[in-house]
Parts: C-alpha cells; structure tokens; sequence
C-alpha cells in the first residue's frame, strides 16, 4: 500500500490568514481536516517539528498521558516523510516542542478518568514559529486536540501539487490557531457483534478509527436472537448453548471497555429485551411466554420468542444480568433494545392477559411499557439509565429514558418535542449500501425552527396555483410495498422560474415533504418530471412521464439501485391541501443529545468491517462534530479521499486491506496484476444501495447466518471514487470545460482497454463466475458511452440517438442486482448534457 504522505507533499507555503467562522454566507477553510473544526486561523509562517520532540505535559494523568503519547507516537511514525522517532517528556515549557495543558489542575497526580456524557470536550491547539501549544479544560478534550495534531502532520495543507524535495528530519507545520469543540455531545458507532462475531482485534481497530474520527460512543449490540455474547457466571446457559462458543469472556469486555476508555469513548452495551430474545429461549426456555423447546435461530428477521412479562422469575433474570453488566461496563447509560416486538406469544399466554385485566392494560403497547417501566426500575437501582429504540416510547414513559431513533426524522421529531432525550440513527445505517453525501446530508437539527420561527403545518391551494397530485406504489422485493402521493404546483403568477414549479411527496404515512426538483417547468410542460427526495430508504431519484389522462408512468432510484413504480388508471388525485412535518422549537431541539451511526451485521463479518464503515464514518462523524453550516458536499468528498489514505496508512483501518484481501481470496493464485484488474473493475460498479441485497438474498434463501459472505460484492467499496471523479468532470463539462469531455474519453478507453484482461480472469477463476453478466453489461457501456462523447464532440447528438442511448442505459440499469454499474448513470447525465 502506497504510504499517505508520499502520495500528498508537505508544503512549506505562505497562507492567508483565514478565519471560518459558522456563517453560511462565508467560505469554509477546513484544510484537509474531518471533522473540519469550529474555527481555523491560518497565519504566515511555519514551525518545523524535530523527529525526536521534547513534550511538556500538565494536568493529565499518568496513564492516560503514557497511553496518548504512544498512540501519537505510532502514527507519527508512520508518516512516510518524516523519520518521527519519539517523544521525550521534560519538566518544564520553556524546553518543550509541544506543551499540552489541561487547564485549572494543578499538577499530574490526578486520578484517571473514564469519560462520561456531557464531559467539556473542547481544545485550543495553537502552532506558531517556535512551538506547539494544546490546551484544554478535561484530558479528553487534550485527545481530540492530538488526534487534529497528526490529521494536520499527515494530511496536505492546501490542493498544492508541489514536488518539493524534504527534509525527513523535520515536519512542516502551518502557523495557525484551531478552536473546536462538538456540536452533539453523544457521538456514537453501534457494532453488531451477534449476527456475525467481530473478534476483539476487530473492535479495537474500529476504536482507533473512532478516536481519530472524535466519536465518542461505542454501542456495542451484545444480544439479539442469532446469538448471546457476553460470557454470565450468574446463567452460564446464555453462552454455553446460545452463543455457538462465539462470545466475549468477561476479561475481553473489561479489557475492550479499558482500549476505549483509553481513547475517551464510553462504551454503552445493549441487552435486548423483550423481543429478539430466541437466543435466551435456547438457553432458559422457561423465562419465555410461550414454554417450548427452542433451537437457534440462524435466519435474519423478526421473530416471536417474548420474554414472559408475568412472571416474577422475568424480573429476577433481567436484575442478575443488570447487575453482571454493572461489573463489566462502567458507563451510566444501559440499552434495552425494545424494539420490534411482535406480540404474538403475550396474546396467546393467559397468565399475561390476567396481567393485563389486572393492570388496566389495553393493548401490546401498554404490555411493552409495563415490561420497560418496571426494566427501568431495576437499571435505577444498579445506578443505570435507559436507553431504548423508538418502539419504548409510550406516554407513560419516564422523562428520564433516552429514545433511539431508528424510524427517520419525523420519529425523533415526535421523541424531543415530548421531551425525551433522543438519538437519531435513521439516515445514518451504514450497514446500507449508501451514498456518504446522503448520510452527510442526514442532519440531527434538520427539522429545527430557524430564529425561533415555526414552518406552516398545512400548505392549501390558491387560485393562482395548479396542482396535480397522483398516488402510486413502490414494490420491494421484501416487505410491503412502499405508497406514494406526490402533488405538484404550478405558481401561475410568480416571477422568480424556480418558484413556478414546486412539488411535495409524502411515502407511507409520513407528511408531506418538499422535492428538489431536477427538471425545469418548460420540461414538465414537455410531460417530463425529474426530481430527487431523500427518505429512510436512502436519496431517491424519479424519473417520471406525464402520459394521457393526466396519468404518470416512470421509474424509481434508491440510491443507485433501479425499482419499478406502479400507477394505476385512477392515480390522479383531487388533493386541496398538504400537511407538513412540524418543525421542533429551539428547546424541544435541545433534547436531541447526537446521533449514532449503526453497523448491524447481517451482510458484515471481520473479513469486512472496516470496508463497510470506512472512510463513510469520517463523514458522519463531521455531521455530528461540526457546525451545522457545514454543507458542502464536494468539498465534503475532496477531503473524504485524502481521509481515506490517512485511515489506512496511519491509523492502521484495512478497509484497503480487506479488499486487496477479499479479492485474493477468489483466486485460484496469488497474483498482484490479477487483484490490480479486479480493483480497477471495482471502479466502475458498486453494491446495490438500500437494503436491495438483503432483500435479493432472501428471495434466494440465503438471508440467514450461515451464508457465506465471500462473493465478489462483499470485497467492493461502499463508493466508488473513480465515480465520483467522473460526476465532477461531467459538471465541470456541463460549466464549459471541454477538456473534461476529453477526460472522461480517456477513462472510458482506459475501462475498453482493460475488457480482455477482465474476461482472462473471470474465465481461469471459477468463484468469479457470477461477474460474467456484470462484464458483459460493463462492455456495452463502454461502446455506448464512447459513442456519446463522439457525438458530443461533433455536437451532434439527434432525437433518434438519445431515445437509442436511453433504451440501451434502461437495459441495463432497470436490473435488480446485488451490484450496480454506476457508469450507466453517468453517461444519462451525460447525454442529458450535450442533448
């Protein structure tokens, strides 16, 4: 793997001074940094660090001080331009390279703290011609500073591609001053250790990345129904016969929990109850609602097995596990998971329907929050607090428990604006294929009143306005189908184009939402409607006809993965009015604590890991650490690649490595040129993004644990960068640049160029077979594409042409696969273009 810094050239160059300030009309100077901090100065001048530094330290405990000052040591050290040896501690400033205090303490005789929620987390770090100085008012604010200290050693300072020769002795820095702190104070990764086992190796390494990332959450899923994994003295059934001897010994939780501390990130363990309890019905099939015999669970999905509310030995259990989790997890916030509970087996259980006449309880609901009423009380007295998913709220509900938003905005908008302190995850499951300027996009604070004013509730017709609203079905290859009403409004009196033409789309039972219209009114008055909308599922494109009888027909994207969209004859609607997504109040907002990304690990084993969650994390983090005026999408992406080397070659993440790995693995040898065509190849394709390979895998019976996660797919990039790439070049063509024209040519002919050596491969490696229809279709789009900048080069490209192109591209993309050739998007916009 070629080494971050010989890759990006340290640059000893004269900067502006710039200060960001978090207004959206002023420009943003991140440097390369993610998160991008709250404020970044950069003066003239450079300070040079030697590669052995003299460091001044106050303030902070021995052993977190020896633990930061190794883990800096061990990435400095991998800075291909800079022989960095170590760092030795003096007694004093005046002799130091780096002084480090931890401001209003005394001395270094502190005790060593675990991090709590709410802790100050802020830094100063300051670089000016003589020295560095990192300030800090906790040690895990000290932390983030450092982990911004070796960002900015090892990632460039500007786009400047200088071949500058350097002195290995030394590491050029920028004079500057960096004010940061999180915007969120719950910044957090959840890891699902029991649909597939993640060896301890593989935790520690996600730590490392969330450290340099600044999360500082892991919430660790312990217990579902394919497996329990913590190791119980108290009832050793639990992973002796339901956990298929993958599990964690207790000195792995306490040496895990130990690593993240060290890190300062609170480790938060979830104990699912009631539902996805199979694996507990294995072990004590008496504590269940239904009294059988149970076996392991090996297939995906939601299953039946309840915990029996009733009964008194219920309570019993769940207290003796609270208490062995205490021991192990020093946090105060416990998960109860508490969600997707299919109440099947209370229904059927007498003992839980005297209950319920007993109790005055109506309905399943009132069964769950009796059960996470009296759970509550026994976390209080192991000194706990709650955490639970969306399906805990209740109006009963203490105000004390923290909700976790799995359901999209419109749920967390319900939890804060009753109270409750809340997590969003929706938009954030990178366990999904999806987009990272989709997650980045995803915001906490997105339904948010700005300057205390509150948006309408209900948009009604006027008599200037057209509107014309259709109903339709989007089917899924699982589950129900998802419903559509989208009405449009033509603004007949308006002045501004872009306000002639507005549209709004409600999914399910959601509320109406606001589309960002792609095409124009004059092209919607050629009967053509395109327009993207981001929802649960991931960013969604429509590509849409107006046909006779004010009807529509057309196709859908979910991210890149085609589906089919179903309009009846009687689609059109008489709509008069649309009800819109309150937004919350400046207090209500104040109940949101941050966010969580989730891994569930379905479709993810250790061989993958770090390929599903990196460099993606870094974008989220940013959401959750940075102002909210943080926007920019490419400028998003621009640093995303140069973070993307830095997780790999300094913090020691193997996304790189697991793919270069995978890929080697469906060889029948070991051949670097053979792996280079495969990763050249995974250019040009990506997975299918929302749950659409899920959803193929249970079509093909294949959802379930003992599938094998070893295809072609598994090994892929959740985004390819080579795509992106091709995007920037066809706005810059879009903008007038032809010499973008010319390079997307040369990379089309580069992909040509590379077709025989592809099927080669395919052909001598049988686990290769499947990729044989992704080739053909890869070898048509080459020729279709080459044939497109020839005619817009010629700027000629006809009717007749573009609707041949098109029938073409839908050939190939209206194919429900687990992966998708994102070129085929690319060469429509492109058409589109010199159309």
């Amino acid at each position: 793997m070629t080494p971050i810094s010989s890759l990006f050239f340290k640059v000893s160059f004269v900067f502006i001074s710039f200060t960001f300030l978090a207004k959206a009309d002023e420009p943003i100077n991140c440097l390369s940094l993610m998160p991008c901090p709250e404020t970044v100065t950069i003066m003239q001048g450079e300070y040079r660090l030697s590669a052995s530094a003299a460091v001044f330290i106050h303030g902070m405990s021995s052993k977190r001080r020896r633990v930061a000052l190794s883990n800096v040591t061990k990435q400095l050290k991998k800075i291909a331009t800079f022989t960095f040896t170590d760092f030795h501690v003096v007694n004093t400033p005046e002799h130091a390279d780096i002084e480090i205090r931890i401001n209003k303490r005394e001395s270094n005789t502190i005790a060593y703290q675990f991090p709590t929620l709410g802790v100050d987390e802020s830094y100063h770090l300051i670089i000016t011609s003589s020295g560095i100085k990192l300030q800090a008012n906790t040690e895990f604010g000290a932390l983030h500073g450092l982990a911004t200290l070796v960002q900015l050693a090892a990632l460039p300072h500007t786009n400047n591609d200088s071949t500058k020769s350097f002195d290995k002795k030394y590491l050029t820095l920028p004079v500057s001053d960096i004010i940061d702190s999180p915007r969120f104070k719950w910044r957090g990764l959840l890891l699902d250790s029991v649909r597939h086992f993640l060896p301890v190796s593989a935790i520690k390494r996600q730590l490392d990345g969330m450290a340099a990332a600044k999360l500082n959450v892991f919430h660790w899923h312990l217990t579902d129904d394919q497996g329990w994994r913590i190791e119980s003295k108290k009832y050793p059934r639990l992973h002796q016969v339901g956990a298929d001897n993958r599990y964690y010994r207790q000195e792995e939780i306490i040496d895990i929990v130990s690593y993240a501390s060290e890190l300062g990130i609170r480790v938060v363990p979830e104990f699912d109850v009631p539902g996805h309890a199979s694996a507990i019905a294995v072990a004590y099939p008496a504590l269940m609602a239904e009294k059988k015999n149970y076996t392991m669970e090996r297939h995906w999905g939601v299953f039946e097995p309840l915990l029996d509310i009733s009964n008194p030995t219920t309570y019993q259990f769940i207290d003796d596990i609270v208490d062995e989790l205490t021991s192990l997890f020093p946090d105060s916030y416990l998960h109860i998971g508490g969600d997707e509970v299919n109440p099947k087996q209370w229904q059927n259980n007498r003992q839980i329907k005297a209950l319920m006449l007993k109790e005055g309880l109506v309905n399943a609901g009132d069964l769950h929050h009796y059960f996470n009423a009296r759970v509550e009380k026994i976390l209080a007295k192991h000194q706990r607090k709650m955490i639970g998913w969306d399906e805990i709220l209740h109006q009963g509900l203490s105000k004390n428990v923290v909700v976790q938003s799995w359901r999209g905005l419109e749920s967390i908008n319900v939890i804060a604006s009753q109270g409750y302190q809340a997590l969003l995850s929706a938009g954030y499951y990178i366990d999904q294929p999806q987009l990272t300027s989709y997650h980045y996009r995803n915001d906490p604070f997105a339904n948010v009143a700005i300057n205390g004013k509150n948006q309408k509730v209900k948009i009604s017709k006027k008599a200037n306005e057209d509107w014309s609203s259709w109903s339709f079905t989007m089917p899924r290859l699982k589950g129900s189908a998802v419903r559509g009403k989208l009405t449009v409004i033509r603004d007949k009196t308006a002045d501004n184009e872009e306000e002639k033409l507005t549209g709004y789309l409600k999914l399910n039972d959601h509320y109406y939402k606001k589309i960002t219209l792609l095409s124009s009114l004059a092209e919607y008055q050629n009967k053509t409607l395109i327009f993207s909308f981001d929802s649960w599922m991931g960013p969604m494109r429509f590509e849409l006809k107006l046909l006779k009888k004010a009807n529509l027909a057309g196709q859908i994207f979910v991210g890149n993965s085609y589906y089919p969209m179903v309009v009846d004859n009687h689609s059109q609607q008489d709509v008069q009015q649309l009800n819109l997504l309150p937004l919350l109040s400046r207090q209500q907002a104040e109940n949101i604590l941050g966010g969580e990304a989730t891994l569930w690990s379905e479709m993810v084993n250790e061989h993958n890991v770090d390929i599903r969650t990196w460099p993606r994390l870094f974008a989220i983090a940013e959401r959750f650490w940075s102002p909210i005026t943080l926007t920019d999408s490419e400028h998003m992406y621009q640093r995303l690649t140069q973070v993307d080397l830095y997780g790999a070659d300094i913090i020691g993440l193997r996304h790189k490595a697991q793919q270069r790995q995978g890929l080697l693995s469906l060889l029948n040898v070991d051949d670097e040129k053979t792996v280079k065509t495969l990763i050249d190849f995974s250019q040009a394709i990506e997975p299918a993004h929302y749950y659409t390979r899920h959803h193929i895998k249970y079509q093909e019976k294949k959802y379930h644990q003992d599938a094998s996660l070893t295809d072609f797919v598994d090994y892929l990039p959740v985004e390819s960068f080579a795509l992106l790439a091709m995007k920037r070049q066809l706005s810059a063509y879009k903008q007038g640049d032809k010499s973008a024209l010319k390079r997307l040519k040369e990379t089309f002919i580069t992909w040509q160029n590379r077709e025989a050596q592809l099927v080669a491969t395919v052909n001598r490696n049988n686990k290769l077979a499947g990729l044989t229809q992704y080739i053909n279709d890869y070898k048509r789009l080459n020729i279709i594409a080459l044939s497109v900048i020839a005619q817009c080069e010629k700027k000629h490209l006809s009717v007749n042409a573009v609707n041949d192109r098109a029938k073409e591209l839908a050939s190939i993309q209206e194919k429900q696969r687990e992966m998708v050739l994102g070129a085929a998007s690319v060469i429509k916009t492109l058409i589109a273009i010199c159309h």
